[in-house]
């Protein structure tokens, strides 16, 4: 009974440590992608008023931007998994 004591409290850590890398990546990568969207419209934004580039163009530009964006955010998020579950696997 007290070797499972020590292998559920050694799995308690491990789940804490990865709920603390987890939750730090995907909120950094959260944070990121909205700055560089805010960032993205601000710049269109400035250039819809010069009329440099109409508010459809705009659009289209940033639908193709999510549209190019989501496979290797996705990507990023599979290799992250793997990781873990690599981690995990080592005794």
């Amino acid at each position: 009974m007290h070797r499972y004591s020590e292998r559920l409290q050694d799995v308690l850590k491990l789940a804490l440590k990865e709920g603390l890398f987890s939750g730090s990546f995907f909120a950094t990568v959260g944070v990121m992608g909205n700055l560089a969207i805010c960032a993205m419209l601000y710049a269109g934004g400035l250039m819809v008023m010069s009329k440099s580039i109409s508010v459809g163009e705009l659009s289209s530009f940033m639908l193709y931007t999510v549209y190019v964006q989501l496979p290797p955010l996705r990507l990023d998020v599979l290799m992250c998994t793997k990781s873990l579950l690599d981690m995990w696997e080592d005794p």
